[in-house]
């Protein structure tokens, strides 16, 4: 899962396709009746292509992102078309993911292929995220499973304040981890 500050008070969260439905209602249920707190699910609406590899700066369509860091994000064009475009992956390799609106997804798509990018699927990208040791929310990892256990420890502190679920990873760190 990805979550992109776009502006100061409005946030892009990209996750696994086939948990939707579940997310959704997780941040639903949260948010409760909260008046400052809108959600909109835009899935249907827009599509993402992951380019990823060692080639990808060649590529004339990313010149313009080339400069973004690692995780950077930016509202852009690419191909002639409005894109959110970051510098993330789910492959292990460098490359970026670009979002656009589904009535652009084909035109995009056309522009990478005629620059010479070679299409792939699943089964692809699952063999070069488990080599990179990426872990995948419902089919590696799911709601049972905790930081500690999935070794990602790394990506919560603990010591920055309250936040759901901190007092049960607290008990959990104390306990060690089981499985």
């Amino acid at each position: 899962m990805w979550v992109y500050r776009v502006e100061t008070d409005r946030f892009l969260i990209v996750w696994n396709a086939a948990n939707i439905k579940q997310k959704l209602d997780w941040l639903h249920r949260w948010s409760g009746s909260n008046p400052d707190v809108s959600i909109e699910d835009t899935s249907s609406d827009t599509v993402m292509l992951a380019i990823q590899g060692p080639a990808v700066h060649q590529l004339k369509n990313l010149e313009g992102v080339s400069h973004l860091p690692r995780f950077g994000h930016t509202r852009t064009k690419v191909g002639g078309l409005n894109v959110f475009v970051s510098r993330t992956g789910y492959t292990g390799e460098d490359g970026f993911e670009v979002i656009t609106d589904a009535t652009n997804a084909l035109t995009l798509w056309k522009s990478f292929i005629e620059q010479g990018v070679k299409p792939c699927g699943l089964g692809a990208r699952d063999s070069l995220r488990l080599e990179a040791g990426m872990l995948l929310c419902g089919q590696d990892i799911d709601t049972s499973t905790n930081p500690f256990e999935a070794e990602l420890a790394w990506l919560v502190n603990l010591d920055r304040g309250d936040f759901i679920g901190r007092t049960s990873l607290l008990s959990t760190r104390r306990r060690g981890v089981r499985r």
